[in-house]
Protein backbone atom coordinates (compact mmCIF):
# COMPACT_ATOMS: atom_id res chain seq x y z
CA UNK A 1 0.00 0.00 0.00
CA UNK A 2 1.35 3.13 -0.90
CA UNK A 3 0.20 5.51 2.23
CA UNK A 4 1.83 8.45 0.17
CA UNK A 5 -1.11 8.21 -2.20
CA UNK A 6 -3.66 7.41 0.52
CA UNK A 7 -6.66 9.49 -0.05
CA UNK A 8 -9.09 10.68 3.41
CA UNK A 9 -11.98 8.51 2.15
CA UNK A 10 -9.09 5.52 1.28
CA UNK A 11 -8.04 5.93 5.14
CA UNK A 12 -11.72 6.14 6.20
CA UNK A 13 -12.72 2.95 4.27
CA UNK A 14 -9.79 0.66 6.10
CA UNK A 15 -10.07 1.90 9.55
CA UNK A 16 -14.21 1.51 9.13
CA UNK A 17 -13.19 -2.34 7.38
CA UNK A 18 -10.22 -3.07 9.78
CA UNK A 19 -11.06 -1.41 13.13
CA UNK A 20 -15.08 -0.62 13.30
CA UNK A 21 -16.68 -3.60 11.63
CA UNK A 22 -13.78 -6.30 12.79
CA UNK A 23 -14.77 -5.84 16.07
CA UNK A 24 -17.69 -4.86 16.10
CA UNK A 25 -17.90 -1.99 17.83
CA UNK A 26 -21.06 -0.40 16.67
CA UNK A 27 -22.50 -3.33 19.11
CA UNK A 28 -21.73 -1.43 21.45
CA UNK A 29 -23.54 1.86 23.00
CA UNK A 30 -22.51 4.34 20.83
CA UNK A 31 -19.98 7.21 23.13
CA UNK A 32 -18.57 3.66 24.20
CA UNK A 33 -18.11 1.96 21.36
CA UNK A 34 -16.52 5.41 20.08
CA UNK A 35 -13.99 5.36 22.76
CA UNK A 36 -13.49 1.96 22.58
CA UNK A 37 -12.08 2.42 18.87
CA UNK A 38 -10.14 5.29 19.35
CA UNK A 39 -8.35 3.39 22.38
CA UNK A 40 -8.15 0.03 19.91
CA UNK A 41 -6.29 2.14 17.68
CA UNK A 42 -3.97 3.61 19.84
CA UNK A 43 -3.41 0.72 21.92
CA UNK A 44 -4.38 -2.16 20.30
CA UNK A 45 -8.08 -3.99 20.33
CA UNK A 46 -6.83 -6.49 23.24
CA UNK A 47 -5.36 -3.71 25.60
CA UNK A 48 -8.41 -1.62 25.14
CA UNK A 49 -11.41 -4.63 25.37
CA UNK A 50 -8.97 -5.21 28.60
CA UNK A 51 -9.91 -1.37 29.61
CA UNK A 52 -13.34 -2.02 28.83
CA UNK A 53 -14.00 -5.08 30.85
CA UNK A 54 -12.42 -3.87 33.44
CA UNK A 55 -14.31 -0.71 33.50
CA UNK A 56 -17.35 -3.06 33.34
CA UNK A 57 -16.48 -4.39 36.70
CA UNK A 58 -15.94 -0.97 38.37
CA UNK A 59 -19.62 -0.34 37.46
CA UNK A 60 -20.64 -3.65 39.41
CA UNK A 61 -20.99 -5.71 36.16
CA UNK A 62 -19.79 -9.70 35.76
CA UNK A 63 -17.67 -9.76 32.91
CA UNK A 64 -14.86 -11.82 32.18
CA UNK A 65 -11.64 -9.97 32.13
CA UNK A 66 -10.02 -11.98 28.14
CA UNK A 67 -9.38 -8.96 26.34
CA UNK A 68 -11.93 -10.14 23.50
CA UNK A 69 -15.09 -7.98 22.92
CA UNK A 70 -17.45 -11.01 23.48
CA UNK A 71 -21.09 -12.01 24.18
CA UNK A 72 -20.74 -11.18 27.62
CA UNK A 73 -19.06 -8.12 26.99
CA UNK A 74 -21.90 -7.01 24.41
CA UNK A 75 -24.90 -7.66 26.96
CA UNK A 76 -23.26 -5.75 30.05
CA UNK A 77 -22.13 -2.91 28.19
CA UNK A 78 -25.57 -1.29 27.55
CA UNK A 79 -27.00 -2.83 30.82
CA UNK A 80 -24.40 -0.94 32.86
CA UNK A 81 -24.81 3.02 33.79
CA UNK A 82 -23.07 4.63 30.80
CA UNK A 83 -22.14 7.65 32.67
CA UNK A 84 -20.08 5.21 35.18
CA UNK A 85 -19.09 3.11 32.42
CA UNK A 86 -17.32 6.23 30.31
CA UNK A 87 -16.38 7.64 33.53
CA UNK A 88 -14.60 3.96 34.57
CA UNK A 89 -13.51 3.31 30.39
CA UNK A 90 -11.12 6.48 30.91
CA UNK A 91 -9.74 6.07 34.03
CA UNK A 92 -8.72 2.48 33.03
CA UNK A 93 -7.56 3.95 29.87
CA UNK A 94 -4.97 6.61 31.76
CA UNK A 95 -4.24 3.74 34.11
CA UNK A 96 -2.77 1.68 31.34
CA UNK A 97 -0.96 4.65 29.66
CA UNK A 98 0.68 5.44 33.32
CA UNK A 99 1.61 1.84 33.75
CA UNK A 100 3.24 2.30 30.13
CA UNK A 101 4.96 5.26 30.78
CA UNK A 102 6.17 4.23 33.85
CA UNK A 103 7.42 0.58 32.57
CA UNK A 104 10.68 -0.68 31.81
CA UNK A 105 9.50 -2.20 28.21
CA UNK A 106 7.00 1.13 27.69
CA UNK A 107 8.39 4.04 25.63
CA UNK A 108 11.99 5.06 26.26
CA UNK A 109 11.26 8.68 27.29
CA UNK A 110 7.23 7.77 27.67
CA UNK A 111 7.19 10.95 29.79
CA UNK A 112 7.43 12.92 26.87
CA UNK A 113 4.31 11.29 26.10
CA UNK A 114 2.44 11.11 28.88
CA UNK A 115 0.52 14.39 28.80
CA UNK A 116 -0.75 13.63 25.23
CA UNK A 117 -1.61 9.87 26.27
CA UNK A 118 -3.92 10.71 29.51
CA UNK A 119 -5.53 14.02 27.16
CA UNK A 120 -6.84 10.68 24.88
CA UNK A 121 -7.78 9.15 27.95
CA UNK A 122 -9.31 11.47 29.37
CA UNK A 123 -11.48 13.22 26.10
Amino acid sequence: MNIAALTRDGAIAIYFRDWWQRYRYSDLPGPIGAKLFDLAVNIGPEHAAHCLQRALRACGRRVDEDGLIGEQTRTEAPAANQMALMAALRSEAAGYYRTLEASEHGQRDGSEFLDGWLNRAYA
